[in-house]
C-alpha cells in the first residue's frame, strides 16, 4: 500500500491509500466515493511539478507504481516534486450543472471559474456586455460584499475584465470599475445572498459557457516555416502531405494559442501576430462538408472513427485571443476571418506538434486539400495527448497512451 495525496479544484485534498498496482481509473472511482461525486468518470488525474500552474493530463491506465517512479526521476533530474490533481477532463459548452450530483456541480463550477479567470484575453470587440455581466455575477458568488471587493481587489477585477481593462489608462480603468459596480447593483435580485446557491451557480455557469473556447485546454505556440520543417527532415506524423498550410498571410512564423476541446483543435493569433493577414483556424473532428464525406478521423497511431459521430461547433463562437498583454484598440477591433477544416492526423515530438489537416488556403477559394501544419510548442506532447483524450471523451472510450 502507498499513500497518495490528491488535490481538488476547491483547495481541499484527499489522502488515499491504495495498492501500487492500482490504475488511475480505479483510483478515480475511489476519489468519487470519497468526495461524494456520482459521475466520477467525468474526472481525470492531472500532474503538476513544483509550483507550475500548468497541469498535464495523465492516462487512465497508468499504474500508481509507474507514477511514483516517474516522480522520483523528475525529483532526481530537476529537484521538483510531483503533485496529483483530480479535475474534469473537459467542460462541455452544452452542459449544465447537475442538481442531482451536488459535489460534481460544485467542483465543475469551481473549475469553470478558474478557467474563466485564467483565459487568454479576447482581442476583438463585441463581448464587453457579456464580460461585464459575468464579472458582476461571479463577484456576488465570491464575496458577501462585492462592491467592496471591487475597491479592494484590483487583481481580481483585472482578471474578470481583462478583455476591457488591458491597455487602458488609470482614469479609463476607473470608469470601467464604475460600470461594474452599477452592474453588480443591477444583479442583486438574481445573484444576491437571498437567492439559493445552486441557482446562482447555474446562472453564472451559463454565462461563462458563452465565452469563446469555454472548457478548452490551451497552450502558447509558434508556427514553424515550411523551409525549416523540411530542412530538418524530422516528422512527427507518418507520410506527411507535401503541401504546407500558411497560417498567416504576412508572417511565416506567427505566434499562436492552441485550444483543444471535444470538437477539435483551434488556433488563434497571440498579440504579436494579431495583425492583418491573421485568421482564426478550427480543425474539427467532424466532416464539415457532408455527413459522410471522407469519413475518417485518425491519430498517428492509426485508430479511426466515422466523422459523422462528431458535432460541429459554430464558428460564430470563436474570437481571437492573446496572452494577456497590453492590447491596442486597433488590434482589439480587428476582425479576423474564420477558417474551418478537418483534423485528419496528428503527432508530436518534444517541442513540436504536427497536424495533417484538410483545409483550403487562407484568402483563396481553392478546394480543400490535405496540408501539413507544424507548431513549436513546449507542451507539444501534452497537447497531442489531450487531442487524443478529446476523441476518447466523445467516443466514451478509456483514455490510453496510444
Amino acid at each position: 500500500m502507498v499513500g497518495v495525496l490528491v488535490y481538488l479544484i476547491d483547495g481541499s485534498s484527499q489522502n488515499l491509500f491504495v495498492p501500487v498496482a492500482t490504475t488511475l481509473k480505479e483510483m478515480s472511482s475511489l476519489m468519487g466515493s470519497r468526495v461524494g461525486v456520482k459521475h466520477w468518470r467525468d474526472f481525470a488525474f492531472f500532474q503538476a511539478t513544483g509550483k507550475a500552474e500548468s497541469l498535464r493530463m495523465l492516462p487512465d491506465i497508468l499504474p500508481v507504481s509507474e507514477l511514483i517512479s516517474m516522480w522520483q526521476k523528475i525529483r532526481e533530474a530537476t529537484g521538483l516534486a510531483g503533485h496529483l490533481h483530480w479535475r474534469r477532463r473537459f467542460l462541455l459548452p452544452q452542459e449544465m450543472l447537475q442538481a442531482g450530483d451536488l459535489h460534481h456541480a460544485a467542483l465543475t463550477f469551481r473549475q469553470a471559474v478558474r478557467s474563466h479567470l485564467h483565459r487568454p484575453a479576447p482581442c476583438q470587440a463585441g463581448g464587453e456586455a457579456e464580460e461585464m455581466m459575468t464579472a458582476a455575477a461571479l463577484l456576488w458568488l465570491e464575496s458577501y460584499n462585492p462592491l467592496q471587493q471591487i475597491k479592494d481587489n484590483d487583481r481580481l477585477v483585472h482578471e474578470l475584465l481583462k478583455g476591457q481593462m488591458s491597455g487602458l489608462k488609470p482614469t479609463q480603468q476607473d470608469a470601467v470599475k464604475q460600470r461594474l459596480q452599477a452592474k453588480v447593483k443591477d444583479l442583486r435580485k438574481e445573484y444576491g445572498p437571498r437567492v439559493p446557491q445552486l441557482q446562482r451557480m447555474t446562472r453564472a455557469f451559463a454565462l461563462m459557457r458563452c465565452f469563446p473556447y469555454f472548457g478548452t485546454q490551451h497552450w502558447p505556440a509558434k508556427g514553424i516555416s515550411a523551409a525549416k520543417v523540411y530542412a530538418a527532415g524530422t516528422m512527427a506524423v507518418s507520410n506527411p502531405p507535401e503541401k504546407y498550410l500558411a497560417l498567416h498571410l504576412r508572417q511565416t512564423e506567427p505566434e499562436l494559442w492552441i485550444f483543444v476541446d471535444t470538437f477539435g483543435l483551434h488556433l488563434a493569433p497571440a498579440l504579436a501576430s494579431h495583425t492583418n493577414g491573421a485568421a482564426l483556424w478550427s480543425f474539427l473532428f467532424q466532416d464539415t462538408t457532408s455527413a459522410s464525406g471522407d469519413s475518417a478521423v485518425q491519430d498517428d497511431a492509426g485508430s479511426s472513427t466515422p466523422s459523422s459521430t462528431f458535432r460541429r461547433r459554430s464558428l460564430s463562437e470563436l474570437v481571437a485571443s492573446d496572452d494577456g498583454a497590453t492590447t491596442p484598440s486597433a488590434r482589439r477591433n480587428l476582425r479576423l476571418p474564420n477558417q474551418c477544416g478537418r483534423l485528419l492526423r496528428w503527432g508530436a515530438k518534444p517541442g513540436a506538434l504536427q497536424l495533417v489537416v484538410h483545409s483550403a488556403d487562407l484568402g483563396r477559394s481553392a478546394p480543400k486539400l490535405p496540408q501539413l501544419v507544424t507548431l513549436a510548442c513546449p507542451d507539444a506532447l501534452d497537447a497531442a495527448f489531450v487531442v487524443h483524450s478529446a476523441l476518447c471523451e466523445l467516443l466514451q472510450l478509456p483514455t490510453t497512451c496510444s
